[in-house]
């Protein structure tokens, strides 16, 4: 309910028979025609003001929706820069205030990094190697096949001269 909405029903006028056109309520004496034509001419007033203000009172209520918002985008936004400063703060003191042991905890990553490191080095070379073993056995073998079969053909050769 829009503020001014909830103001006419606090002062009992009754909104919905304002916008529906429903007949005014009777009145408590029927025999009083001049409460009566007062009724009437109040209900024909309040129906003419709403009629004509409704416009305005729309675009009041937009402006105070898009006001509101923007108040507290711009509390939020002020809040989120407060919480930043406040943890680049707390960062900031934590990072000059480190200890000697995170200083030393680093220092044995480094070793233990750099001893990986040259254990994976060493675990290369050695499979390199074994690669090489492997290449220079399979051409001693493929060579030794070789002269088999040579020395097989020559001795075949040899035994159809005879």
């Amino acid at each position: 309910m829009s503020s001014l909405t909830s103001f006419l029903h606090q002062k009992g006028v009754n909104i919905n028979a304002l916008f529906n056109n429903a007949p005014p309520p009777p009145p408590d004496d029927q025999n009083d025609i001049e409460s009566s034509e007062l009724v009437k001419t109040i209900h024909a007033r309040s129906k003419r003001f709403v009629a004509q203000m409704s416009p305005h009172i729309d675009a009041i209520e937009t402006n105070v929706r898009e006001m509101t918002s923007k108040a507290r985008g711009v509390r939020m936004t002020n809040a989120l820069e407060l919480h930043a400063l406040i943890d680049s703060c707390s960062f900031s003191e934590r990072s000059s205030s480190q200890t000697s042991e995170e200083m030393e905890e680093k220092d044995e990553r480094d070793v233990h990094a750099k001893e990986v490191e040259a254990l994976r080095g060493e675990i290369e070379r050695m499979v390199e190697s074994k690669e090489i073993e492997g290449k220079k056995e399979e051409e001693r073998k493929e060579k030794e096949r070789k002269e088999r079969r040579e020395r097989e053909l020559r001795e075949a050769m040899m035994f159809r001269k005879e």
